[in-house]
C-alpha cells in the first residue's frame, strides 16, 4: 500500500501567518485609540512591542518568498508586506507623537511652573499635609518634621478641566499643577525619593495618575508601599506594575495590610502585614518597615521620636482599618453599610474594594489628621469599635471618606470626632456631574452649613449636591473645604514652641488655607 508522504513543517502553510490571522493582527496590533487610558510611558512601550512583532512578521514573510516554498504565491507575500509596512508607518508616526509628548512632560517636570517662594520647606521641623486639588480622585502629601515624605494615593476620575486653580496656574496642562505641588518645597523640594506610598484601595481614581505624575520626574523612587482595598496587589494593574519598578517587587517593599474584625469571632481583631500578625509593641524611630502596635492598640507604620532643637517632633503614622469585610455592632456582624446608618440618614452600600480601604491616622504636635480614602461605614465602625475614645475623639482634621458619598460618613462616626475643626472633601469642579459628589447632607454630618443672608468677607463657596441638584453654598468659613471648588488645602502644623516666622508666604500658589504657622 502506497502511503501519502506527509509534508514537512517547512512545506506547510503556517497557520499563524494565514490571511485570516494576519487580518486579526492588523486589527489588534495597530495604532492605539486616541482615548487610550494607558499612561504615556506604557503607551510608548506598547507601540514598541507592536513594532517588534510586525518586524518579526516581515522577516517571516521574507522566508516565504524563497523559491523552495510552493505554498506562498507571490501576490500574497506582496499584499501582506504592503499591509504590514502601512501599519508600521502608522505605528511609527504615533510613537513619535508619544515620544515628543513625553519629552514635553519631562521638560515641564524639570521646571517649576511658578516660583516656589521662600521659607517653609520639608524637614524644617514642621508637619505639612497637602490635600491636592486633583479632581474627583485623591492625592495627599505628608511631610514629617524631620523630612520623611509620604504620598497617599494619586488618581482622578474626572473633573480635572474645570477644577478651580489659583490664577497663576490657569492655562497649565492637565496635572502639571499636581506635579508642581509634588515638587514644591513642602514635599520633594529637589529630592527624587518618596519614603512611603500608601494606596488606600484599588479604585482607579485613587491610583491611576501615579505614573503620569511621577514618571517624568528624573530618577523617582519609593522606599516602601502599603496597600489596602484588596489582598492581591496585581489588582492595581498598570499602576501596580509601575509601583513595582520604583519601589521593589518583593513583600519587603510591597506590603499588604489587614486591620479588621472577623465574622467568625467578635473578639478577634486581625492586625497583620503580608498575613503575618504584628505583635511587636515598640519600634525604632525613623525606621521604615518596622511596624508595631502602640499603647492605643493602633498599628504604627512609622514614627519619629522627640528630639532637642528645631526638629522637635512626635510624628506618627498609623492604620486604623485595612481590608475590612464587615463590622460588629452589638451581637451582629454587618457587611451592608446602609444597615449601620440610623433612620433619616442618607444611605448607600459601598463596593467591596471601598469597604477594604485604608483609614490612616497622622499624629504630630498633639494634633491628629485622619485620611479615610474611600472607607465606608463598616470600616468606620471597625475604627470606632477600637479607637473611638483613644484616638478618634481627638482628631482635628479629616479627609472625608469616599468624596462625601452616602456610603460613608455616618453620623455616629462624625460625632465620634469630637475635636474636629476641618473636614476636606476631594472632589471635581462645578461642571462635573459624575457621581453627584459631594452630597450636601453628608457634609452637614460634620458641620452645618450657614444660612445665607448676605455675603460675608473672607469666606468661600463650595459646590455640593442635594441628590441630583447642584447647589452653590456661600459664606463657608473654616470648617468645610472641597478641593474642586476651592483648590488644594495645605495644612502646616508647627511645634508648640517655635521661632519660625509666622508671616512667611505660602509655598506655592495653592493657598495655605488652614496654616497654623
Amino acid at each position: 500500500m502506497c502511503r501519502k508522504r506527509k509534508r514537512t513543517t517547512s512545506e506547510q502553510d503556517p497557520p499563524a501567518r494565514s490571511g485570516k490571522r494576519l487580518k486579526a493582527d492588523l486589527t489588534t496590533k495597530g495604532p492605539l485609540p486616541a482615548t487610550s487610558p494607558l499612561p504615556l510611558s506604557e503607551r510608548i512601550t506598547t507601540l514598541k512591542s507592536y513594532l517588534a512583532q510586525w518586524k518579526a512578521e516581515l522577516l517571516f514573510i521574507g522566508t516565504l518568498a524563497r523559491g523552495d516554498n510552493p505554498f506562498s504565491p507571490e501576490y500574497v507575500i506582496r499584499t501582506a508586506t504592503t499591509a504590514i509596512t502601512a501599519v508600521q508607518t502608522q505605528l511609527g508616526m504615533q510613537l513619535k507623537l508619544f515620544d515628543d509628548e513625553l519629552k514635553r512632560e519631562e521638560n515641564r517636570a524639570a521646571a517649576n511652573i511658578v516660583p516656589l517662594g521662600r521659607g517653609k520647606q520639608a524637614g524644617d521641623g514642621n508637619l505639612y499635609v497637602q490635600f491636592v486639588n486633583i479632581g474627583l480622585g485623591d492625592c495627599t502629601l505628608v511631610t514629617s518634621p524631620q523630612g520623611t515624605r509620604i504620598m497617599i494615593d494619586c488618581g482622578s476620575d474626572g473633573g480635572t478641566d474645570d477644577i478651580v486653580l489659583d490664577p497663576s496656574l490657569q492655562g497649565t496642562a492637565p496635572f502639571d499643577h499636581v506635579r508642581n505641588q509634588v515638587k514644591n518645597k513642602m514635599f520633594l523640594n529637589g529630592r527624587n525619593k518618596i519614603d512611603m506610598l500608601l494606596l488606600t484601595h484599588i479604585d482607579r481614581d485613587h491610583h491611576n495618575k501615579i505614573e503620569d505624575i511621577l514618571q517624568p520626574l528624573s530618577g523617582i523612587s519609593v522606599d516602601i508601599t502599603y496597600y489596602g482595598g484588596t489582598e492581591d496587589f496585581n489588582q492595581y494593574f498598570t499602576s501596580g506594575t509601575y509601583v513595582k519598578t520604583i519601589s521593589g517587587d518583593t513583600p519587603a517593599y510591597i506590603k499588604k495590610a489587614i486591620i479588621r474584625e472577623e465574622k467568625a469571632n467578635a473578639n478577634t481583631f486581625t492586625q497583620s502585614i503580608n498575613d503575618v500578625p504584628v505583635t511587636a509593641t515598640s519600634g525604632q524611630s525613623k525606621a521604615l518597615g518596622k511596624e508595631f502596635i502602640d499603647s492605643n492598640n493602633a498599628m504604627v507604620l512609622y514614627y519619629e521620636e522627640n528630639t532637642i532643637g528645631q526638629k522637635n517632633s512626635d510624628f506618627k503614622i498609623s492604620l486604623l482599618a485595612a481590608n475590612v469585610t464587615g463590622a460588629w455592632k452589638k451581637n451582629t456582624f454587618y457587611k451592608n453599610d446602609a444597615k449601620l446608618k440610623t433612620a433619616g440618614e442618607k444611605k448607600g452600600n459601598g463596593t467591596i474594594q471601598n469597604k477594604r480601604s485604608l483609614i490612616i491616622l497622622i499624629e504630630c504636635f498633639n494634633r491628629k489628621v485622619l485620611v479615610c480614602g474611600d472607607a465606608t461605614v463598616v470600616a468606620e465602625y471597625v475604627a470606632m469599635n477600637h479607637y473611638r475614645k483613644s484616638l478618634l475623639s481627638k482628631v482635628n482634621y479629616l479627609r472625608i471618606g469616599h468624596h462625601g458619598s452616602p456610603t460613608s460618613s455616618s453620623r455616629a462616626f462624625a460625632n465620634s470626632l469630637k475635636r474636629r475643626k476641618m473636614a476636606i472633601a476631594s472632589v471635581g469642579g462645578q461642571s462635573l456631574e459624575k457621581h453627584h459628589l459631594p452630597q450636601k447632607t453628608i457634609l452637614e454630618n460634620f458641620f452645618p452649613f450657614p444660612v445665607i443672608k448676605k455675603p460675608i468677607p473672607n469666606t468661600h463657596t463650595i459646590y455640593a449636591w442635594e441628590d441630583l441638584v447642584r447647589e452653590n453654598i456661600s459664606n463657608i468659613t473654616d470648617n468645610i473645604w472641597a478641593t474642586g471648588s476651592n483648590d488644594s488645602y495645605q495644612l502646616a502644623l508647627k511645634p508648640p514652641a517655635s521661632t519660625i516666622d509666622e508671616t512667611s508666604p505660602a509655598i506655592n500658589p495653592a493657598r495655605l488655607q488652614q496654616s497654623e504657622l
